[in-house]
């Protein structure tokens, strides 16, 4: 893949771009990594197009305006790109990606031919995130515990030994709360991206409406985004759609599961 870049109101779009084909693809990663983890997919699937976003906060992308992205402008940014084979394409989202690809759908639903999420953020609703993100009290909670999170810390694990402390939450601390540059990474990107709120009713609706084909990729000991929330939204699409359960954790953007994402694009 090769580096590109989009000029966007005051912000500069970096991307990755790969391929010929006339399919175009367009991949979201998740929280902390970037456009690159895409680069060895299209050696493995040649007949498409990849187009792999670094989104706000990630990578080689500068964002400059403001502290809020919104769905409505990533599909801005889509039709800024160059390499875009139509006004078609189909969405690869990873992890936090997932709930980007799925807001897309949302919004453009008769611009999607294939819908790819690799254990997906999203399809499950975190009251702390909620809390967090969409209340203005809950935001400056969660600016004050990541600016200041020991006593927080302290008060999440003694919780625990009694059991009154969600098991979510418990290993978003675990995972997030010690490096200080984490923890402002998290609130800055979750704070900026509140506007991505999939809709599952709607985008199941549409989804079947237009028999859009689904394949979700699950890690069956993911302990980071939970199975069952996928298998419910498996249940309620008709048509053309496929579930798979590797036998990984959290990483399923990784060239060793290479062949059971090709095969994804199978479906199309």
């Amino acid at each position: 893949m090769n580096s590109h870049y989009i000029t966007y109101q005051h912000s500069v779009i970096h991307y990755r771009y790969s391929g010929e084909g006339p399919e175009s693809v367009i991949c979201f990663h998740g929280f902390g990594t970037f456009a690159r983890t895409f680069d060895w997919l299209a050696a493995h699937v040649p007949e498409h197009r990849f187009i792999a976003f670094d989104l706000p906060c990630h990578g080689d992308t500068q964002w400059n305006d403001g502290n809020t992205f919104t769905p409505e402008q990533l599909l801005e940014i889509i039709d800024l790109c160059p390499h875009l084979s139509s006004d078609r394409f189909s969405l690869l989202g990873y992890s936090m990606g997932g709930r980007v690809s799925l807001h897309l759908l949302q919004l453009a639903p008769h611009r999607v031919s294939e819908l790819i999420l690799l254990a997906p953020d999203g399809l499950h609703q975190n009251p702390w995130y909620w809390f967090s993100t969409q209340t203005a009290l809950g935001n400056r909670f969660f600016k004050y515990v990541m600016t200041k999170p020991d006593r927080f810390v302290t008060t999440l694990h003694r919780a625990s030994k009694y059991n009154l402390v969600n098991k979510g939450i418990l290993k978003f601390v675990e995972r997030y709360m010690e490096d200080r540059h984490v923890r402002e990474l998290v609130y800055t990107v979750w704070t900026m991206f509140r506007r991505f709120k999939p809709n599952l009713t709607r985008i199941a609706n549409e989804i079947n409406r237009r028999n859009i084909p689904v394949v979700l990729i699950y890690g069956k000991y993911d302990s980071i985004i939970p199975l069952a929330p996928g298998e419910q939204f498996f249940h309620r699409i008709t048509g053309r759609k496929r579930m798979e359960i590797l036998e990984t954790g959290h990483q399923i953007l990784h060239v060793r599961n290479a062949p059971y994402i090709a095969d994804a694009f199978n479906l199309l």
